[in-house]
């Protein structure tokens, strides 16, 4: 659970820091990263889940 704590940490930092950098683009580079983490995150919830229906330990 911690390392999904961290890549969404990091995701969203970008996703900030690039958005007041980037004038032009900072729009599109925010929704991108902003899809990417909540993908990210959404894929390891059904991860957690899927291991937790079978008897699974999740780390």
């Amino acid at each position: 659970m911690s390392k999904i704590m961290i890549s969404q940490s990091i995701m969203w930092a970008a996703a900030i820091i690039v958005t007041a950098i980037s004038d032009e683009l900072g729009w599109l580079w925010l929704t991108i990263l902003a899809v990417m983490a909540l993908g990210a995150l959404r894929a390891e919830n059904h991860k957690a889940a899927t291991c937790l229906g079978h008897g699974l330990s999740s780390k």
